[in-house]
């Protein structure tokens, strides 16, 4: 399998009122798992499923009314992913001692 060297981010962003909410969905490893994802959202949100889009936005915005906000407008972001073990004192002290 090979490495991944960078994220991409799937945020949403809704107006209410004169309130801008923008919020991340999910972190993919490449632009077209986002890109597919979003076109599921976008279904999810037409429909007006409360349970679909709980399931697949858990951190959707409602109005004052308690529904999904309804003009949501997606982006993705490309960062880079490298994580570097960390490993603790007490666990490399002990290899140089024989």
């Amino acid at each position: 399998m090979p490495v991944s060297t960078k994220k991409v981010i799937l945020f949403a962003r809704a107006v209410d009122g004169k309130v801008t909410h923008q919020w991340p969905v999910a972190v993919f490893n490449n632009t077209a798992g986002a890109k597919s994802y979003a076109s599921m959202l976008r279904i999810a949100y037409k429909s007006e499923s409360p349970e679909a889009i709980a399931v697949l936005d858990p951190s959707h915005k409602k109005d004052s009314d308690g529904k999904a906000l309804a003009e949501i407008k997606w982006s993705m972001l490309e960062v880079p992913y490298a994580p570097q073990p960390t490993f603790g004192d007490d666990e490399t002290e002990g290899e140089a001692t024989a």
